[in-house]
């Protein structure tokens, strides 16, 4: 009877587990963020270590700063994109939530709304949940060095993501 006993509550146990993991949508991912219009990866400049290095293209040769991690934090679909090399997030720069502001890097901090963001696999959009702008490459270019910025979705070129 003992021995049944703690077969059921190691049962009731695993079952809680499973329910606290999250879905399969909401596990973490890793790897190149690519822009459709580009084909390019977004990466942090010189894959620096520094916070506030900024976010940018660059053809996509394996470079440290070019691989992300997607951490999800809940409730809904907020995401922290972190980047594997320096393990600090992806971010709009001061929370800004104008159009035209900077992404860039800076030490992860819980419940900084500039640094949550939503993915849209469906779509191929990320837009911060802070602002509700969308990551984009500035004017759509297809240029190496062109950097990330938020801007309103307007369907543009550079607005659209591969991840």
């Amino acid at each position: 009877m003992k021995l049944l006993g703690k077969a059921a509550s190691l049962a009731a146990v695993a079952g809680s587990l499973v329910l606290l993991m999250p879905a399969a949508s909401h596990a973490a991912s890793n790897g190149e963020i690519r822009n459709i219009n580009s084909g390019k990866c977004l990466e942090i400049e010189n894959s620096s270590v520094a916070n506030g290095a900024r976010a940018q293209q660059w053809s996509c040769n394996g470079q440290a700063g070019s691989k992300w991690t997607w951490e999800y934090v809940g409730p809904g679909s907020q995401w922290r994109i972190k980047n594997s090399y320096t393990g600090k997030c992806l971010e709009v720069a001061d929370s800004r939530t104008d159009n035209g502001a900077p992404i860039q890097q800076w030490d992860c901090y819980p419940n900084v709304r500039g640094q949550l963001w939503i993915r849209n696999s469906n779509e191929g959009t990320i837009r911060n949940y802070g602002s509700g702008k969308v990551l984009e490459i500035d004017n759509s270019s297809t240029s190496n060095g062109a950097r990330a910025q938020q801007w309103d979705f307007a369907e543009a070129d550079g607005q659209y993501w591969r991840f």
